[in-house]
């Protein structure tokens, strides 16, 4: 296995925060021009979500939630981009922190 596909899979600890400057809907629309799903489970709940775009509103929604990696310096202070149901995203700061596959982060394109 290569470096860059090891370390795009290992699990990073990361808190939901709020994207001030960037709508959810409009987030995940920026991170699927990285990524081609149309579903996924939620990292934080487990859940199976869709895009509105190809499922509507009948199943959990994903958006594009911002996160920040905890417990790595090197990388706080960073909004990062991942897919998460709607409902999870609701939750902001009450949403215990979660795992995702480092791989699944994409800067925010308003990050500092």
């Amino acid at each position: 296995m290569e470096l860059l596909e090891f370390i795009s899979k290992e699990l990073v600890e990361v808190k939901n925060v709020s994207g001030e400057y960037y709508d959810p809907g409009n987030a995940i629309e920026w991170y699927f021009n990285k990524h081609t799903w149309s579903s996924a489970k939620c990292p934080s709940c487990g859940k199976r979500m869709y895009r509105k775009k190809h499922y509507g509103q009948k199943h959990p929604i994903m958006v594009g939630g911002h996160v920040e990696i905890l417990n790595i310096d090197f990388f706080k202070g960073k909004k990062y981009i991942i897919p998460i149901c709607e409902e999870c995203n609701n939750k902001k700061n009450n949403l215990k922190p979660f795992k995702v596959p480092f791989g699944w982060l994409k800067i925010a394109p308003h990050s500092t």
